[in-house]
């Protein structure tokens, strides 16, 4: 005979299944990939920008970013990840630009000098192909 341990987590994160509660992935689940298999990193990198904007935007219409793009400063692929822009300097009215103390495949949506004037002070950073967007307020 064959005995499974159930634990008040599994019961739980059962009943929230069943019920279609379950929002974000519980502690025992991997965070998902989230997009198209088949995109670009191209592709992803503006995915996940857009994804960023449209939070932030969200947050704080009249508050403005500069986009920080992460890549390796001795990788051949350094710039594919911008290849969409097609050599523009601004993005949905922000600025974008990569950096090396940016970590490789990481978005960061830092908030300009002025952002104190129109409420809270925030930067947003993502990881390309994860569906999390982390958000920290600076200042209040």
């Amino acid at each position: 005979m064959i005995t499974t341990r159930i634990t008040p987590h599994d019961i739980g994160v059962a009943h929230a299944q069943k019920h279609g509660k379950i929002t974000a992935p519980t502690p025992r689940q991997e965070q998902p990939m989230i997009g198209h298999p088949d995109l670009t990193p191209a592709q992803k990198t503006k995915e996940l920008i857009d994804r960023m904007i449209d939070r932030a935007q969200d947050d704080n219409l009249l508050a403005t970013y500069i986009i920080l793009v992460g890549h390796k400063s001795r990788s051949s692929l350094a710039h594919d990840d911008l290849a969409w822009l097609g050599g523009h300097k601004i993005y949905r009215r922000f600025k974008i630009a990569q950096s090396t103390q940016v970590p490789a495949e990481a978005i960061l949506l830092s908030p300009t000098a002025d952002n104190y004037l129109v409420g809270e002070v925030t930067e947003y950073t993502g990881r390309i192909g994860y569906p999390d967007i982390g958000r920290h307020t600076l200042y209040a």
